[in-house]
């Protein structure tokens, strides 16, 4: 078994409205560390799924790519 922290990313945030802090806050509260990357609600997940495509190729410099190639650096930092 492997020791290692819970971490949490928050996915599909809308970009407006308090519901993604909301959440994040409920997370914090059960002693849960949230990634401060949040991968958003974008158009370029879902046409990307449907062609078997990531968001990074549908879209390389597409907001969806850089924020989970912003969450992949973050992730790899705490590797």
């Amino acid at each position: 078994m492997v020791n290692a922290p819970t971490r949490v990313v928050i996915n599909a945030a809308q970009s407006r409205g308090t519901r993604a802090d909301e959440a994040e806050q409920a997370l914090k509260s059960l002693g849960l560390e949230v990634f401060p990357q949040r991968l958003g609600v974008r158009n370029a997940f879902s046409d990307a799924i449907g062609l078997g495509q990531s968001a990074q190729e549908f879209e390389p410099k597409g907001k969806a790519a850089q924020e989970f190639a912003n969450l992949y650096k973050m992730i790899c930092s705490h590797v």
